[in-house]
């Protein structure tokens, strides 16, 4: 009975080789295919991917993917006074051995430095601080047996595991939340904080949706600005421009000492708006743009409309929001 177990073992470890795909570990740069940190993090996602939370089958799993100098490190592993039962004490010991543990005063000092890149999404950088508070609890040792109450001292292994991992997972969110909230960009941090989320969540969703409308203004300002770049005579071919958008191109061209638009200019008779031109109902003075044709505007031109092509300023260049 005892052997068919192990056979089945063998082969549910072998089947987690090949779908996880977690490579061998040599601990050496020539033969290694990533660092420690980063053979740990894939070795972790394997393990809870096959719902693995059992120590010491973690451990000696560990165990079969190691090589050379890792194998023998592993093999001495109790002799050096490791728990190899223990899958913190495990992974504390290679990272330590391999140079990817993170000091926890080094950590303190990156701490500040841990901010929202100008080209990294809200939710990257949700991640990023969720990953920098994993690493920084790895770093801090376990509380000493007396510091835990009599009753959790005496709650069977697995209890006592469960127990830990829900208590790390509620300081992860905790310190996460407060990174994330002090390091997201100004733009939205200052809203985002009268929101007061409660969860690290709640705080990625809602910074989430203030970077869409942040995304949406500055949209609307480039558009405005190119419109406000344009002649006049470019201006009255556009038909959606409502009064809105004419006002915020005013202002912009106000800014830099430009004479406003208006619809009622001489440019605005040829289209119907009351201006000098012909009336509405008369476009044979119309010339259009594109096709160089009498009697229509590149606005109402069957030929740049079939194609699905922008309207083009005197220079040739396409007009926004002129499709």
């Amino acid at each position: 009975m005892a052997t068919a177990l192990n056979q089945q073992q063998q082969l549910k470890n072998e089947a987690t080789k090949m779908a996880m795909r977690v490579p061998l570990f040599y601990g050496n740069e020539k033969e290694d295919t990533m660092n420690i940190k980063d053979f740990i993090t894939r070795f972790e996602s394997a393990c809870n991917a096959m719902g693995l939370g059992n120590d010491a089958e973690k451990c000696n799993l560990f165990g079969s993917y190691l090589r050379g100098c890792a194998m023998a490190m592993w093999m001495n592993a109790a002799y050096e006074g490791v728990e190899v039962h223990n899958w913190r004490r495990v992974k504390e010991h290679f990272m330590i051995r391999y140079r990817g543990k993170t000091e926890t005063t080094t950590f303190c000092h990156q701490l500040p430095k841990l901010v929202q890149d100008k080209t990294e999404t809200v939710s990257d950088f949700a991640e990023r601080c969720i990953t920098e508070m994993q690493k920084f609890l790895d770093t801090m040792p376990l509380p000493a047996n007396g510091f835990f109450t009599a009753a959790y001292l005496a709650l069977p292994a697995g209890d006592r595991t469960q127990a830990r991992s829900a208590e790390r997972r509620i300081m992860i969110n905790c310190l996460s939340t407060g990174c994330f909230l002090m390091g997201v960009t100004t733009a939205i941090r200052t809203t985002l904080m009268q929101h007061h989320p409660a969860t690290l969540s709640e705080a990625i969703q809602e910074a989430m949706s203030l970077e869409l409308v942040k995304k949406t203004n500055e949209a609307a300002k480039k558009k405005i600005a190119s419109l406000a770049n344009l002649d006049d005579e470019d201006l009255v071919e556009i038909e959606d421009l409502d009064d809105v958008t004419i006002k915020a191109i005013n202002l912009k061209r106000a800014k830099s000492g430009r004479q406003p638009f208006r619809q009622t200019s001489q440019f605005a008779g040829s289209k119907g708006k009351g201006g000098k031109g012909k009336s509405s109902g008369d476009k044979s003075a119309a010339k259009c743009r594109l096709c160089q044709k009498e009697g229509h505007m590149q606005q109402e031109c069957y030929s740049r409309i079939n194609k699905n092509t922008p309207c083009v300023d005197r220079y040739g260049k396409p007009i926004a929001s002129s499709a």
